[in-house]
């Protein structure tokens, strides 16, 4: 699989996301260093996925535009963090359900349930650059790791 089919597809899975789960369009997708867009205390999501790809998809989110983003996707005030984690996480796997359909099409896939962390060191992210999608207010950082 080379690297560009990742990329495109990550940008259409996480655009019909944004559109649907929380009414933003996609702005601008940027490729830059993670300590030049996320700080310590961001949310980060894994999703695995184990078949028919092997990976693992890394989701980064503000933190401090995190509980807004749930809250326009739920509906609800959302204040504190398990709420807010919880929120990620099925955006999250929204986002991984969109990724698979559109590079495996037609084709049963396999994700497991996401894990949801806040980032302490952004220097030790496992890559060196970062996918960064840009909305009005906000971005959603993504990396694929392959395994």
């Amino acid at each position: 699989m080379r690297q560009e089919t990742v990329e495109m597809a990550l940008e259409k899975a996480i655009a019909k996301a944004s559109e649907h789960l929380f009414f933003q369009e996609l702005m601008e997708v940027r490729m830059q260093r993670p300590a030049e867009s996320f700080s310590p205390g961001d949310y980060l999501v894994l999703i695995k996925v184990s078949e028919p790809l092997k990976g693992i998809l890394v989701l980064i989110y503000e933190r401090h535009f995190a509980p807004q983003l749930v809250t326009e996707v739920i509906g609800d005030i959302v204040d504190d963090d398990n709420a807010v984690t919880d929120g990620l996480k099925e955006i999250s796997n929204t986002i991984a359900g969109n990724l698979m359909a559109n590079m495996v099409p037609d084709t049963p896939f396999k994700i497991g349930l996401p894990r949801c962390c806040h980032i302490f060191h952004v220097n030790d992210l496992p890559v060196e650059y970062v996918l960064n999608f840009y909305f009005d207010e906000t971005r959603i950082g993504a990396f694929w790791i392959m395994e």
